[in-house]
């Protein structure tokens, strides 16, 4: 990679990370802005990307628009509806159905009517994510900012380990820059810091840290390698060019995608509602 390419990416990245973090530890409503912004993004584009009619496009955009608004101010009521249970369980089969069909090789995300099952892949975790923070009732951005610290540390340490030590690929027929070696690094990495934080903060036990630790980066690196299949079936090297570096917006969420499901389920465990 050039000097040049090199640089860009990092300063999208920042800049990128820089608003993730101060949106999220602003304020509840300007997480709420910013997570539903990300969701229409990432909904727009891979509308483009399975090429629907423009009044299919139309259509999704306004069930996007609608589901996200309404789900996360059901989220603002005084207490947190047990209904958000049924859509964590409801989200998690779509997680794990989109994982079967990567172990059959087939196009994860191809079905008969894409501007309606989108809104599970790209509009469901991001409301899910929102309600986060609001698990306990009132605002608390950490839970959210933690999942993106894993997330961000995974591809991280993953990139740099795969780029340094990298030989045995890890999905060669899905994506050729994965490797064994990068993925150890950031699922290492990962456990590390959350037995770090369960050792200095009080949100979870050192235990729980740690096998939320494993879920995120278990999860996002199969999130990753559904959204290459995703690409690759369409002869697609990204998704978009929107962040400069990085590619498009699906390419840098797809391991929150498909991780945020997951780790509702691990919240219903050890923090019922």
């Amino acid at each position: 990679m050039a000097f040049a390419e090199l640089r860009q990416r990092i300063v999208t990245g920042v800049i990128y990370v820089a608003v993730w973090v101060i949106s999220i530890a602003w304020s509840s409503p300007s997480a709420q802005i910013l997570l539903g912004l990300f969701a229409l993004a990432a909904s727009y584009e891979y509308l483009n990307i399975v090429s629907v009619s423009r009044r299919q496009k139309i259509i999704g955009m306004s069930v996007a628009l609608i589901f996200y608004v309404s789900f996360t101010f059901y989220v603002l009521q005084p207490d947190l509806p047990q209904a958000w249970s049924y859509a964590i369980f409801l989200s998690s089969a779509f997680s794990v159905f989109l994982a079967i069909r990567l172990a059959m090789r087939l196009d994860p995300l191809s079905f008969e009517l894409p501007w309606l099952s989108f809104v599970f892949y790209t509009v469901l975790p991001f409301t899910l994510l929102f309600s986060f923070g609001h698990w306990l009732g009132t605002y608390r951005s950490e839970y959210v900012l933690i999942l993106l610290l894993f997330i961000w540390l995974n591809d991280s340490m993953a990139y740099a380990v795969g780029k340094l030590f990298g030989k045995n690929k890890l999905a060669p027929s899905i994506s050729a820059g994965k490797t064994w070696e990068g993925s150890i690094g950031g699922w290492v990495a990962v456990g590390l810091c959350g037995l770090l934080l369960g050792m200095t903060t009080d949100l979870f036990t050192p235990f729980q840290f740690l096998a939320l630790g494993v879920i995120v980066a278990g999860s996002s690196t199969v999130g990753d390698l559904v959204e290459s299949q995703f690409k690759r079936k369409r002869d697609l090297k990204d998704t978009g060019t929107v962040l400069a570096g990085h590619g498009g917006f699906l390419d840098r969420l797809d391991s929150l995608l498909f991780c945020v499901p997951l780790v509702g389920l691990f919240l219903l465990i050890v923090k019922p509602l």
